[in-house]
């Protein structure tokens, strides 16, 4: 672990959670570097169990970034990761990231303007990448967007109001996290819609911020992100049964559903839907049956 001389009244403390992406921590670092950042800020770096080299390309930054790198001794999970990270901050605005993110230069200058009215900015995350899968992530994660938005509020800057999930790229006052308290550490997915139930149960409002966008980079498979997908959607179904927490459970019924859409659409195989509705999570057959049933009616999928 390494430090830098502290400043007086931090606005900006900017949490990057790294692990095992050296290369694409040099990328983010040098995105924050060029970024227009109001007032003084930190950057904490916390290498969760990742390799040493984490810790040099951090180091690198420190004459143009006032960086910290916190390095834990073992992967001790996201949430985790954040509570570190938060615990050491000292602003009044507190970015999370990813170190495989980059932003737009403009990117704390409008999340500050936005958090005078707001407890929460989140932003809208661009998948960059070869193959099929990063365009596959952004058509899934535009598709929850787009449900969220028809039980949410349109306002000038975006959209506002309970149900989506404000965790990796979001930008928090510090009175709210100190209202909501730490992430669920215990929860290794679905940590994001705990934590937005404690907001809900506060009345934190938060605003999801379309035109703020995050770049992650990421090659992925269509098979990773359904087992991505699994594993995110088990705890997520876990954690609402366990804490009652309702608000969602339709919606996140419909994605599984949609995930399978995707995988006939794009490959055109009925025999390998059961399976691929398993590995999503989605075992409650009528996801399944829905599907076929809309199949059936819009593009006779069995007819000879």
């Amino acid at each position: 672990m390494f430090s830098r001389p502290s400043k007086p009244s931090v606005v900006h403390s900017i949490i990057i959670l790294a692990h095992k992406l050296p290369t694409l921590l040099h990328e983010c670092l040098e995105s924050i570097s060029h970024a227009n950042i109001p007032g003084n800020f930190e950057v904490i770096v916390v290498n969760d169990g990742g390799p040493q080299e984490i810790n040099h390309i951090a180091e690198s930054f420190l004459p143009e970034l006032p960086v910290t790198c916190l390095r834990l001794a073992s992967n001790s999970g996201i949430s985790h990761a954040r509570n570190v990270g938060i615990k050491a901050s000292s602003g009044s605005i507190i970015t999370i990231f990813a170190d495989n993110y980059t932003i737009e230069k403009d990117h704390f200058i409008r999340k500050e303007a936005l958090l005078k009215r707001y407890g929460v900015v989140s932003s809208r995350v661009i998948t960059v990448g070869k193959g099929m899968g990063p365009k596959m992530q952004n058509l899934y994660y535009q598709f929850i967007i787009d449900n969220w938005k028809k039980g949410a509020q349109q306002v000038e800057e975006g959209f506002t109001g309970p149900g989506f999930p404000a965790g990796a790229a979001s930008s928090f006052r510090r009175e709210t996290l100190e209202v909501t308290g730490a992430f669920d550490e215990e929860l290794v997915a679905g940590e994001d819609s705990d934590y937005n139930k404690r907001m809900d149960d506060q009345g934190i409002q938060r605003l999801h911020a379309d035109a703020i966008h995050v770049y992650r980079r990421e090659e992925i498979t269509f098979w990773q992100i359904l087992k991505k997908q699994y594993t995110y959607g088990a705890a997520l179904f876990d954690y609402r049964e366990r804490s009652g927490y309702q608000h969602m459970i339709k919606y996140e019924l419909s994605h599984a559903q949609y995930v399978v859409s995707l995988y006939l659409d794009t490959t055109g195989k009925f025999r390998n839907v059961p399976f691929v509705a398993l590995l999503h999570g989605a075992f409650r057959w009528g996801i399944v049956l829905g599907i076929l049933k809309k199949r059936w009616r819009e593009r006779k999928l069995f007819r000879r």
